[in-house]
């Protein structure tokens, strides 16, 4: 009698753990996102890899992984250092950002609840921000409102791909909230939050297009 043929059981697949060059692309992207390390900063790898305690070749895994992101740039004969974006760039970031920010508000009405509180959530903790806050808390819980609404997509590639835009902009962020503009950031998005609650769909994606327009302005300008 020939038997049944047995089930295998199923392969285990390992957890991709936060590898060593992770964690130092991490630590420097962090350093480029609060301004520490300036556009065109050159990178010395003797500094570094003192500094991470690592080999060459970790701290060459991770500027590679910074590279694929577009934050720094290998440069002839300079070695590598943090990029420098062009007005090009700005302009095509903030393409890419009023289409995927300004139909998230079109398709508003067809969300989830739970996508709705999410946005309203982001909105409100930025607005009770203390009046003293620093620009990279400002600058965290602004990204926060505008990824809660690309979240309204339901969608992982479009996500992806905003995530990607707002990357390339980490070495410009820093200056995107100067003190004096901490009020005025509070004061519009308390606004957009209104807009929302109300149904004011319309308001609100005007407000959202002149706030990505101005902001693109004033990163062009920061650049000279």
């Amino acid at each position: 009698m020939s038997g049944a043929a047995r089930a295998r059981p199923e392969r285990r697949i390992p957890l991709e753990r936060e590898t060593t060059p992770m964690r130092i692309a991490a630590a420097l992207r962090a350093e480029i996102a609060k301004g520490a390390l300036l556009p065109g900063t050159r990178l010395h790898e003797i500094d570094f890899t003192a500094a991470f305690d690592v080999s060459r070749h970790t701290l060459r895994e991770a500027i590679s992984l910074l590279v694929a992101e577009g934050l720094l740039m290998r440069a002839s004969f300079k070695g590598v250092e943090v990029r420098k974006l062009s007005a090009a760039d700005v302009r095509d970031i903030y393409t890419t950002r009023r289409l995927i920010e300004l139909t998230a508000i079109d398709v508003l009405p067809d969300a989830p609840r739970a996508v709705w509180d999410a946005l309203l959530s982001a909105v409100d903790r930025l607005t009770n921000l203390p009046a003293s806050v620093d620009s990279e808390t400002m600058n965290r819980a602004d990204l926060d409102v505008h990824l809660a609404l690309v979240a309204v997509h339901g969608s992982t590639r479009i996500m992806n791909t905003y995530k990607a835009a707002v990357q390339e902009m980490q070495i410009l962020l820093f200056q995107a909230y100067p003190p004096k503009d901490v009020a005025v950031g509070r004061i519009n998005h308390e606004a957009f939050g209104r807009m929302l609650r109300a149904g004011d769909r319309s308001g609100a994606r005007t407000q959202l297009e002149q706030r990505l327009r101005r902001s693109e302005q004033n990163l062009i300008a920061a650049l000279s």
